[in-house]
């Protein structure tokens, strides 16, 4: 019976899955397009992209985690700590300054903070970035609440 509901339904436009409605499809095809760009980009970084991930991967820095390249609403974040909401942004110089402000201020819309970085600062003052964006993290609050798979090694776990 379900089954034929389904199917019977499939060429109307009031269909209730928002999938098969315009927009739904836009939004699910602008976000496939976004990953796939994403994964280009995570596999082609730019030499400061690389250097500060050596130290951002595997959660050196203070134990946060971060990802790389990360859709996040219609965006691609070079960076994103998700504990702290928080959106690393390595500038070259092919950005416009009033795209990135009208796009910061969305995403602080939605909850995330962007802290910002030069190509320059990267390659030549890493320990001030680190420096930075450490504060940043510190006085961030956290997004999720710690677990005890956060608070526990996992020997512990499963002893």
């Amino acid at each position: 019976m379900w089954r034929s509901q389904w199917s019977s339904t499939l060429g109307k436009k009031n269909h209730p899955n928002p999938s098969f409605k315009k927009e739904g499809l836009q939004v699910a095809f602008d976000r496939d397009i976004l990953r796939k760009r994403a994964r280009e980009m995570r596999n082609n970084p730019t030499e400061p992209e690389k250097r500060l991930w050596r130290y951002l991967s595997n959660s050196q820095l203070a134990g946060h985690k971060f990802r790389r390249q990360a859709v996040i609403e219609n965006c691609i974040a070079d960076f994103f700590c998700p504990q702290k909401r928080l959106i690393v942004e390595v500038d070259g110089d092919t950005h416009h300054t009033d795209s990135d402000i009208k796009r910061d201020k969305r995403l602080l819309a939605c909850g995330y903070q962007t802290i910002r970085f030069s190509n320059k600062d990267v390659m030549n003052n890493m320990d001030g970035v680190l420096t930075a964006l450490l504060a940043t993290l510190n006085n961030s609050a956290d997004h999720w609440r710690k677990t005890d798979r956060d608070s526990h090694s996992a020997k512990e776990r499963f002893k």
